[in-house]
């Protein structure tokens, strides 16, 4: 079920910036039996959203999320990826993974999209992603933030999303409503890609709007970078995923 999985998450349309690599976190199914072991993976990608790279695993942290309940979890390296092994817990529940740069960067040249530094300042860069396990109808887990430093909440219930669906997140930074980037693609089950299909921004608010127009696995991304004079760097750079699918 992990390499079929994988295997349709391999046909999404590569990322705008070719070079960045975007870090994931996709569980092997989006429903199992509670008491029973799930498998999830991490990894880096170029392609959106076939492994290329395994993330630094001292630099990664993996928790399963339920409102105040926590636990994290231990990866291990695998091929090109981190694998992690799940008990399943009572309830919906969260994959919230993150990946922070002990050490600073110097980028080499000016980045043009939106959230990355500029040339020459010394830059902290930290990737989150979030993905959702049994969730229901009735579950409203969904509305909660994991507490990632950016982070994208969907404002419907992911369990109920339909093709043509005009769903709306939120961005927060620090806890609160930030304007960004965001951006989205889905899975075009081979055809060639030209970048994400949706380009917008998030208003002073945190609310941007994607139209779901086709079933399938839908990613969306939000991009946000601060000025920051701490710990020896001068710029923050984050990045944040969250993986939806729709009927």
């Amino acid at each position: 079920m992990m390499r079929n999985l994988l295997g349709a998450l391999a046909l999404l349309l590569p990322l705008t910036a070719a070079r960045a690599h975007e870090f994931m976190v996709i569980p092997s199914a989006a429903k199992a039996p509670v008491g029973q072991t799930m498998k999830a993976a991490l990894f880096m990608t170029e392609t959106f959203i076939s492994p290329d790279r395994m993330p630094p695993a001292e630099n990664v942290t993996l928790e399963w999320v339920h409102g105040d309940k926590r636990e994290p979890l231990k990866v291990t390296p695998a091929e090109k990826q981190l694998d992690v092994t799940v008990v399943v817990p009572k309830g919906a529940f969260a994959l919230s993974a993150s990946l922070v740069r002990t050490r600073m960067e110097r980028p080499k040249g000016p980045k043009k999209e939106e959230g990355a530094a500029t040339e020459g300042r010394m830059t902290r860069s930290a990737a989150f992603s979030k993905s959702f396990v049994n969730l229901k109808p009735e579950s409203t887990f969904w509305a909660q933030p994991v507490g990632s430093r950016l982070e994208l909440i969907p404002q419907a219930n992911p369990a109920t999303l339909k093709t043509g669906t005009k769903l709306q997140v939120k961005a927060l930074f620090d806890g609160k409503p930030v304007a960004a980037l965001v951006q989205a693609t889905f899975d075009r089950k081979g055809e060639p890609g030209k970048g994400f299909a949706v380009k917008t921004r998030s208003g002073d608010d945190g609310l941007a709007e994607v139209t779901l127009d086709r079933p399938g696995l839908w990613v969306i991304r939000v991009k946000h970078g601060v000025e920051e004079a701490k710990d020896g760097y001068a710029f923050y750079a984050g990045s944040a995923n969250l993986t939806l699918r729709v009927e």
